[in-house]
């Protein structure tokens, strides 16, 4: 029995050696398997009987030791390495030599003998070839690995148990918060609505919310009565003439304490003679102004059309004392019949 942890060597004549060109390959290990055929060229034996390692040289080379799988499975499991003692002596040592010489870059060379004038240093290291890898690891290595991996895995398993714990909990807290808020909510619509719960106060909140939407829908018109108490007070009362309409559109409304609010106030009336008189007497109430009076003449009788406007500048009269400007009814548009004497 062979004592655990040994390593192993022997001589190079018990394996098989040879040169491949492998460009581009630059680590050593197990021989690639693209590199098998031309390994069953260098050497009499099955390739699927052999297991083969290589390391690379310069020049784009590498060197390749096989050895027998029967001999290797039948090794005892303490042994943890199996490398050559040594090269193989002659020509295949001299032959690694020439290569690495040839291939060297910026070797200087003789032109004449085609050989190098200046001999590059050949040194390899043959514990490169160690042949307990892949599938013929040690069993300790092995072991060992699965343990590392079996150790990290638990720890994974073990911060994800912590992270689920963690989780549970806060999902349990805030479970609890929401439960309270529910039975505080229950108790807000008891002692709010308490005949008919929480459907009651729905109920109550969807004819609120109409009621709102029809009085908005079916607001009153505003009040066109100051408006009109202040139309009257500057009529020319000595002038006989025949009120036709007066129209207050609802954006022309005016208040007691707004001097432009406002748009349009539309005055149609009809004199007899000549319309100067009417239009000197009449008097512009303070805070508008009056557009350029339209005139239609018919015989004797002219229908003045008067269009006041509120005015950009401040009122420079007094406004119509609260006692005559009472409104006598909710509608903008206000008509007016004949009145005795030819006045409003």
């Amino acid at each position: 029995m062979t004592e655990p942890g040994v390593h192993l060597r022997w001589p190079a004549d018990r394996f098989a050696w040879c040169v491949i060109d492998a460009p581009g390959v630059r680590r050593a290990g197990i021989l690639p398997s693209a590199y098998l055929l031309d390994l069953a060229e260098e050497v009499p034996v099955n390739i699927d009987d052999l297991f083969a390692v290589a390391a690379s040289i310069p020049g784009g080379r590498f060197v390749v030791c096989a050895a027998l799988r029967s001999e290797l499975a039948s090794l005892d499991e303490n042994v943890i390495s199996l490398t050559p003692d040594s090269l193989p002596n002659g020509v295949f040592t001299a032959n690694i030599a020439a290569n690495i010489r040839d291939r060297a870059p910026g070797t200087p060379t003789d032109s004449n003998t085609a050989t190098t004038t200046s001999p590059v240093p050949f040194t390899f290291d043959p514990t490169q070839f160690n042949f307990l890898i892949g599938e013929f690891e040690p069993r300790v290595y092995r072991r060992a690995r699965q343990r590392r991996h079996t150790l990290a895995a638990a720890l994974v398993l073990l911060a994800a148990l912590i992270a689920t714990s963690g989780l549970l909990r806060r999902a349990a807290h805030w479970k609890g918060v929401t439960e309270e808020s529910r039975a505080a909510f229950a108790e807000l619509i008891a002692s709010s609505a308490p005949n008919g719960g929480e459907q009651a106060l729905e109920r109550e909140l969807a004819q609120r919310r109409a009621s709102a939407r029809a009085s908005g829908a079916l607001a009153t018109p505003p009040d066109a009565g100051v408006t009109l108490a202040q139309l009257l007070s500057a009529w020319p009362a000595d002038v006989p003439s025949k009120p036709q309409s007066i129209v207050i559109t609802p954006s022309g409304v005016r208040s007691l304490s707004s001097a432009s609010a406002g748009q349009s106030v539309a005055v149609s009336v009809s004199v007899e003679g000549n319309p100067a008189d009417f239009l000197k007497a009449f008097r512009t109430p303070a805070g508008w102004t009056m557009d350029e009076p339209r005139l239609n003449t018919a015989g004797a009788i002219t229908r003045l059309s008067l269009t006041l406007r509120p005015s950009s500048k401040p009122a420079t009269s007094a406004a119509v004392a609260p006692d005559k400007a009472h409104a006598p009814n909710a509608s903008s548009t206000t008509s007016l019949s004949r009145v005795e004497g030819g006045t409003p």
